[in-house]
């Protein structure tokens, strides 16, 4: 989709890794097509890992609730509490840093020619 988009001048992006929405907004032609399929896929796959560990959690939870001992109990919600700290840590890194490379400036990564 991004080999569809016209671009006004000449650019050198520097960096190996340039994202999306940066290309996006040196775009000269529509990019509202992109920008609505981009939406679209994050929110799928973002949707898809969120509704997957929910239903592995409500499964594991529903396990543990079933388990005799209060100890077994204890121990079980323990694990699954350092587990879930250690995802939430790791989803919201990645999703910090996602935000944090949007609200920076884009010119510091190009070269004008």
């Amino acid at each position: 989709m991004v080999l569809r988009l016209s671009f006004c001048t000449d650019l050198e992006i520097l960096q190996f890794f340039c994202e999306l929405a940066q290309v996006f907004k040196l775009a000269c032609s529509d990019t509202l097509v992109n920008n609505i399929l981009v939406y679209l896929v994050i929110g799928l796959l973002t949707g898809a890992a969120i509704s997957g560990i929910i239903f592995s959690y409500s499964h594991i939870m529903s396990s543990v609730l079933r388990m005799p001992s209060s100890k077994g109990k204890h121990k079980a919600f323990s694990t699954c509490g350092s587990h879930l700290s250690v995802v939430s840590l790791f989803y919201g890194t990645g999703f910090g840093v996602y935000i944090s490379s949007a609200v920076t400036d884009s010119t510091r990564i190009l070269q004008w020619l």
